[in-house]
């Protein structure tokens, strides 16, 4: 295994493109994964602590974050589910990473003061009750992993990775990989990369997320995944629906138009 890294200017892109959209939709096998150690581990809490492998005591969850990624605004509540259920054996950690998708109103941050203050909106946003960290301002634990967006690591107390999520919202993965550790067992499986359901729970939030931070991010939303931006516009129509629900509503609808448009077809034959 070859860990990779991502150099500092690439890191903190500007623009979103399509090159982003392919990396983020499966893990890089030359990046740490079950059975490996983290190869980098110096990060920043919002309390003034700093977390390094002297730190720690207990198992710990790290999970990547922003502002601008949907994809971290779906797994809130799923994340908090976790942390009451595991929390008193397991340490939980929200990183706050380079912004996915960042605009004129939530650029990606050129300076670590300004990351730190983009953590504290991320923590207020998803009412995060445990720890919040700030990797660096070249995202040093980010990189030194596979960087995606919204990703899960869990670690043991040697800083081994025991399981990793590319989503944070697969609560069925996560939850199996907690329990597993808690009761001094290896989890079953050492990976996750369920995609269909995690971006189905994310789609509600897209435009908002999108909105928030500015025009160019949709711009270059719109140029790298178009398909997206339009599913995030249409699941905008199902607002009585809550936004972790309106792709599976999106999905119903489309399908049952789709088969009352066969129907009609089939009739006409």
């Amino acid at each position: 295994m070859v860990s990779t890294t991502t150099s500092a200017p690439e890191y903190r892109y500007e623009n979103f493109r399509l090159s982003h959209v392919l990396a983020d939709m499966r893990f890089d096998p030359n990046t740490p994964a079950a059975g490996d150690r983290l190869p980098h581990l110096d990060l920043q809490t919002l309390d003034g602590d700093r977390i390094t492998f002297e730190d720690l005591d207990r198992p710990h969850l790290f999970v990547f974050g922003s502002n601008t990624c949907p994809m971290t605004a779906s797994a809130g509540d799923v994340v908090e589910d976790l942390h009451r259920d595991f929390g008193e054996r397991i340490r939980f950690v929200l990183v706050q990473v380079r912004e996915a998708h960042p605009g004129e109103h939530i650029p990606q941050p050129s300076s670590f003061e300004q990351k730190e203050a983009h953590a504290r909106r991320l923590r207020d946003a998803l009412d995060v009750t445990f720890t919040v960290a700030i990797d660096d301002l070249d995202g040093s634990f980010h990189s030194s992993l596979d960087p995606k967006p919204n990703a899960a690591y869990l670690v043991d107390t040697q800083g081994t990775i025991l399981f990793r999520s590319m989503w944070s919202s697969d609560e069925k993965g996560l939850r199996s990989a907690l329990a597993a550790t808690i009761e001094g067992r290896t989890p079953a499986k050492r990976q996750s990369t369920r995609t269909m359901k995690p971006l189905l729970r994310s789609i509600g939030h897209v435009d908002r997320v999108i909105r928030d931070a500015g025009p160019s991010a949709s711009r270059d939303l719109l140029r790298s995944a178009p398909p997206m931006l339009l599913g995030a516009r249409l699941a905008g129509l199902f607002s009585g629906v809550s936004p972790n629900r309106r792709g599976y509503a999106l999905m119903a609808t489309t399908g049952a138009i789709l088969l009352a448009a066969l129907a009609a077809f089939a009739l006409l034959l």
